[in-house]
């Protein structure tokens, strides 16, 4: 009984050890994921950055576009006459100046809800990876756990086996005593 006992207990044992296994090598492949989603969202912060210098120029650009063609307004006035159509020139690349100024203005603002959100899934992802590690080690206490509770069982399997053989023992001392004494003993 108490071989059959050890041996379910060693079973369920076993069958706790394979889940928890399971659960840590799950556990390492989505850890495996976050950081690699960790990484991408670096990247990604990388590639925004270059956008938000790009943008910056642009900007520059047309600021200086602008400045340009104020320029070639008052000359255009400065010439007269002569210088109406060059003014009406002057003032589409004005216009189209502001028209690129806001455009790049609005480029940046969502450039930087863009950093915003990555800066937040970026942090959210360490929390994620803290946590995962977290759950790694303790998957790890639980095996041990159950490794101790197993060698717990084992050790209270070998105290019944041998109180069970001492049980046997003294029954066969008393039957040999009673023997010895002339009683009969049926056995």
């Amino acid at each position: 009984m108490a071989s059959r006992i050890s041996s379910d207990t060693q079973a369920s044992v076993n069958d706790g050890t394979r889940v928890i296994d399971g659960a840590q090598q799950e556990i390492r492949h989505i850890a495996a994921q976050v950081s690699s989603a960790s990484g991408q969202l670096d990247e990604l912060q990388a590639q925004v950055a270059d956008i938000t210098a790009i943008v910056e120029t642009i900007q520059s650009i047309a600021t200086q576009t602008n400045l340009l063609s104020l320029n070639a307004a008052i000359e255009a006035a400065r010439a007269g006459e002569q210088g109406n159509s060059f003014a009406v020139v002057a003032q589409e690349v004005r216009q189209l100046a502001q028209r690129t100024s806001q455009a790049t203005e609005d480029i940046a603002d969502t450039i930087s809800l863009l950093q915003n959100l990555t800066k937040g899934a970026h942090s959210s992802m360490h929390v994620c990876l803290d946590r995962v590690e977290n759950g790694v080690r303790l998957a790890g206490d639980a095996s041990t756990a159950i490794g101790r509770i197993s060698a717990n069982a084992d050790e209270v399997v070998d105290v019944i086996l041998h109180m069970s053989s001492m049980d046997e023992d003294a029954a066969a001392q008393q039957v040999a005593t009673t023997r010895q004494a002339g009683d009969p003993v049926k056995a």
